[in-house]
């Protein structure tokens, strides 16, 4: 039963009840010898069996090894009268859980809390005690600053030390009630995963804790919440907590980042050091690293000691490495029997974006020096612009969209005078981190960021560098530590940029760069292709001007750079000058066969001269010095369905498809080249198979018209249904509409062709000049019988040598009754290269099937 005022144990005299939990009951008692107020603990006030006696005893030993200011200090524990107990500080103050019931800590509280909360762990941890129960109930917030309460859960970090006796605490939340629960320690809503489970649990797991308890603080809510004990244990094991800042729109994207990594839910994943948590909390807090390169050094030694003295300091520790500093590494990459199509992808910038054209540029650079290498070695890389083209930010997305079968992920955080780059490789289809290094180097030595995460990269995928090939990938263009970052800087603004202000600047860092090393070849091939993106961009004639002489400078600096050949055939390319443009193209293939840009600038230069058939020749070139490159096949696979060689195309991208079975817009393409071949099963197939992977408008709305001109309205139906839901577009609208009429549902369809000839005339007045729309607005306008506006429509459209635009010129009129115009249109088509199985196929096309002239061309052989 509680303790009276007035009780004496020994010396101290107890004044009042404090509070009682599932690890004993805390009084408030004077110190009669010293004159000070105290706080004794008791486990059992009854006589304690040896179990509680040991225990009480290894709480204290575990307290007194640790003296820090952030942790309740202890004073005395005896057992004069029977009974043992512990006398501690007292702290004047309320709990974290009592002030979370007001609501979320302001920001800069919580942070300033946090990194004291942090420091306590990090101090116990380094004494070998893992505290096992952090909580807002077991931290004291005073007027000095927040204090860890209660090791009675505590133990020694040793992992051969095994305690038999561990209870469950369930002070400030439910009880577990479950058998195998006994051996559990811990409070269910703050509980590793592996704590769960019942496993050995190591430092890590006071990690975790640490992060549901920051995450509440900054939020207002549990990281877990959940109305039953088997609902929370669920959401730790599989759930992800909402990010902060939809709670807390000023969470820093770095604090965001740092609680995940907190809270994942594979060990191996989160913060391996509560040390290196608490310096980079302190750093995010501080708004500035403060850190010296003499404490990041240091940084490093402790991480490195502590691997060796505990086991479970493995995985991505986020170390901080100099440039003459290892990696750590923990992780093999499987070996696969197939070409490994690896994506970078862009960079995230944990410090708001201030940093992410550095980090893009890094991205960049890594891209480019594993492309020179990566073909040697069974080892794709995809092309930056691929990825910037694509819109690809994640790994899902990478697999999805680009096939790949592992991504690189990296984020950088610019503190003061340190960057810290962090990057991990990840398997997309699982989302499995497979490795993963932390890199941190001063600002004025760039270098070794690029030296250290090119090493890592090359190491993982398994890339033995020849001595040649080592010297390629560590050439870095320049000696000048300011000209490389603000080149970094330049050319990351530059492939990411959204508007012509985003190039200004990337040119604007570039010509800094240049200034700084006025030798910097690098920097004058990426000034010249920022300045021809703006002349494509704004249209400005002055800007190609400045390219080509940026481009030039980059030859006669380095006439071994791929890169600046390349960004002289572009420009030639624009300036009509095609056969000077071959050349160039032609000289940076020969300086690096895998510049993806040269084979694509030589083959577009051939086929604006009017010499297709040596495009093509270019694209076999590449299939020939890559025979498992995928992208080549598909370049080829396009070229031949543009030139209506369908089969031929189908071929290639089904050739593509096999050495990356995973990308989904390769699987789309493929559907629609069987759909001009007449190949409608196929293409169904190829569509579905692509939806599999990821839904998308253009495969859903291609396979709805696959079914359409099978006569299949159902399928047709169902399946642009689903892409209208996901774009609703004019074309998806009036394919619907058109499904509908023919499948004997005119209302609906006649519904639907009226939206969507509103549709395209918004499109209209937006662009007058968009073909496309007009030529959709008036068939829209013939298959709702109102004549004389698709003839107005119709009237506008100059389709040139399009052959489908003039196919659709051809169904207005046959919409309309006008046969003897639309056969003729509908030759003229085919003349361009329209594929026949289009004049079999469509419905609208029905009533022409008898007309002797319709016959006389379904029997023809012409077509380019």
């Amino acid at each position: 039963m509680p303790l009276r005022s007035g009780a004496r144990f020994g010396p101290y005299e107890i004044l009042a009840a404090v509070g009682a939990g599932g690890m004993g009951e805390v009084y408030r008692a004077r110190d009669t010898r010293l004159g000070r107020d105290v706080a004794i603990k008791f486990l059992q006030l009854e006589a304690p069996d040896e179990e509680l006696r040991f225990r009480i005893a290894r709480e204290a030993r575990l307290i007194a090894a640790i003296n820090h200011p952030n942790i309740c200090a202890l004073y005395d524990i005896a057992d004069d009268t029977g009974v043992p107990y512990l006398v501690m500080e007292l702290l004047e103050g309320q709990t974290l859980a009592e002030r979370l019931r007001k609501g979320p800590l302001p920001l800069d509280q919580a942070l300033r809390h946090g990194v004291e909360i942090a420091s306590a762990i990090d101090a116990a941890h380094r004494r070998g005690v893992i505290h096992r129960d952090l909580k807002p109930a077991n931290v004291m917030l005073t007027r000095t600053g927040a204090k860890l309460l209660d090791f009675g859960l505590a133990r020694p970090g040793l992992p051969q030390v095994q305690l038999q006796f561990a209870a469950v605490s369930t002070a400030a939340t439910m009880p577990i009630a479950s058998p195998i629960h006994t051996s559990i320690a811990g409070t269910l809503p703050y509980m590793a995963p592996e704590q769960l489970e019942g496993k050995p649990t190591d430092g890590r797991a006071d990690i975790f804790s640490f992060g549901a308890v920051l995450y509440e603080m900054i939020t207002g809510r549990r990281a877990f919440p959940g109305e039953t004990a088997g609902r929370i244990a669920a959401a730790i094991m599989t759930e992800e907590p909402p990010r902060m800042v939809r709670f807390q729109p000023a969470v820093p994207p770095a604090l965001e980042e740092l609680v995940r990594t907190c809270l994942s839910k594979d060990r191996d994943e989160r913060w391996q050091s509560a040390h290196d948590l608490s310096r980079t909390l302190t750093w995010i807090a501080e708004g500035s690293g403060t850190v010296s390169r003499e404490e990041a050094t240091s940084l490093l030694r402790n991480a490195v000691r502590a691997r060796t003295r505990n086991r479970w300091v493995t995985g991505v520790a986020l170390t901080a490495v100099l440039a003459t500093a290892g990696i750590v590494s923990w992780r093999t990459l499987p070996l696969s029997g197939h070409p490994r199509l690896v994506v970078i992808l862009p960079c995230r910038a944990l410090d708001g974006g201030d940093g992410r054209p550095f980090c893009d540029g890094i991205a960049d650079t890594l891209t480019a020096k594993l492309a020179r290498v990566a073909p040697n070695h069974d080892v794709q890389i995809a092309p930056s612009s691929q990825v910037r083209s694509e819109r690809v930010a994640t790994a899902e997305q990478a697999r999805t969209v680009l096939g790949a079968t592992l991504a690189m992920e990296g984020t950088l955080l610019r503190a003061g005078d340190l960057f810290r780059l962090n990057y991990a490789l990840v398997d997309p289809a699982t989302s499995q981190q497979l490795d993963a290094v932390s890199l941190t180097a001063p600002a004025d030595n760039p270098f070794a960021l690029q030296d250290q995460v090119v090493e890592w990269a090359t190491r993982v995928l398994r890339i033995q560098l020849n001595p040649a090939e080592s010297r390629e990938v560590a050439s870095r263009g320049t000696t000048a530590a300011d000209a490389f970052t603000l080149y970094q800087e330049g050319r990351g603004r530059v492939l990411a940029y959204q508007r012509v202000e985003d190039l200004d600047a990337g040119i604007d860092l570039l010509r800094k760069a240049i200034a700084a090393d006025p030798k910097y070849a690098q920097a004058y091939a990426a000034l010249g292709d920022a300045f021809w993106r703006r002349s494509r961009e704004a249209a400005a004639p002055a800007s190609l001007e400045e390219a080509r002489a940026a481009c030039a400078r980059a030859v006669a600096l380095d006439d071994r750079l791929g890169a600046a050949h390349a960004c002289a055939g572009n420009v030639a390319v624009d300036l009509g000058r095609h056969e000077e443009a071959m050349a160039a193209f032609r000289r940076a293939i020969d300086r690096d066969p895998a510049l993806d840009e040269a084979y694509l600038g030589l083959a577009r230069a051939y086929e604006q001269s009017g010499d297709a058939p040596a495009a093509e020749r270019i694209y076999r070139e590449a299939i020939a010095r890559r025979e498992r490159y995928w992208a080549a096949h598909h370049w080829l696979g396009t070229l031949l369905v543009q030139n209506g060689r369908y089969d031929e195309g189908v071929a290639e991208y089904e050739r593509a498809a096999a050495l990356n079975p995973g990308n989904a817009r390769l699987q789309a393409l493929l559907g629609g080249a069987c759909i001009y071949a007449g190949r409608y099963d196929e293409a169904i197939a190829a569509f579905r198979t692509s939806t599999a992977i990821t839904s998308t408008y253009a495969a859903l709305a291609n396979w709805g018209m696959a079914h359409y001109r099978k006569r299949e309205y159902e399928q047709a139906a169902t399946h642009l249904t689903r892409a209208c839901g996901m774009r609703q577009s004019y074309q998806c609208l009036g394919n619907l509409g058109r499904v509908y009429v023919h499948a004997g549902r005119k209302p609906e369809g006649t519904a639907l062709l009226e939206r969507a000839a509103v549709l395209a005339l918004g499109e209209l007045a937006t662009n007058a000049s968009n073909t496309d729309a007009r030529v959709a607005l008036a068939e829209y306008y013939a298959q709702l019988g109102r004549r004389q506006e698709a003839l107005d429509q119709v009237g506008q459209v100059a389709p040139g040598r399009n052959p489908h635009l003039m196919f659709f010129v051809a169904l207005v009129h046959a919409e309309l009754g006008d046969a003897s115009t639309a056969i003729a249109t509908l030759g003229k088509a085919r003349a361009n290269g329209l594929p026949l199985p289009e004049l079999r196929a469509w419905p609208e096309l029905d009533r022409l099937r008898q007309n002797p002239q319709f016959q006389a061309l379904l029997s023809s052989r012409t077509g380019a």
